[in-house]
């Protein structure tokens, strides 16, 4: 028995199991979001990601304003600071398997949110080094164009313009 933190009635015991149920689909609301932004992180697909901007700020709001309401909860119960582990110490018998649940949910939703916002951020950064590396930087001029058999061409290919003619500077048609 936890000496912290006394046992919970199912009177006190059953809102805070239906919050972090709740609590716990809203993870899973966020992961499936992260992972869509994956696949279009992968695939470069701008237009979508700028369009989802307001969405990520939705479930980040959201999920604020929840673990607003669990701290809430919990210190309304008399668990102000407790872990996972502690409330499933304090909690009547019969629901700490529902509970035991929810908190394995949420921490494996937790896990793999940080895991696709770290994997993000890296394709992210791989694709921007890349794009310094092919164009420079602000403060770099980019790669400058190459020349084959006189004319002049960009890194992807593209013909720039066909030189002058002759010693004046002026163009042929």
């Amino acid at each position: 028995m936890n000496e912290k933190f006394k046992s919970l009635s199912n009177d006190t015991a059953l809102p805070i199991l239906d919050f972090m149920e709740r609590y716990g689909e809203h993870f899973k609301e966020q992961l499936a979001f992260l992972s869509e932004k994956q696949e279009k992180v992968t695939a470069d697909d701008i237009n979508w990601l700028l369009g989802s901007l307001s969405e990520e700020e939705k479930h980040i709001m959201k999920g604020n304003s929840l673990e607003g309401k669990r701290l809430e909860l919990m210190k309304q119960a008399g668990l102000e600071g407790a872990n996972s582990k502690e409330l499933l110490e304090v909690f009547p018998e019969e629901l700490r398997g529902r509970l035991r649940c929810s908190i394995d949910s949420i921490e494996a939703a937790i896990y793999y949110i940080k895991d696709a916002n770290r994997a993000i951020t890296e394709m992210i950064e791989r694709k921007l080094e890349i794009q310094r590396n092919l164009f420079g930087t602000e403060n770099e001029k980019p790669p400058s164009p190459f020349i084959v058999g006189g004319d002049t061409y960009t890194a992807k290919g593209s013909r720039v313009h066909k030189p002058p003619d002759d010693e004046t500077g002026t163009f042929k048609a």
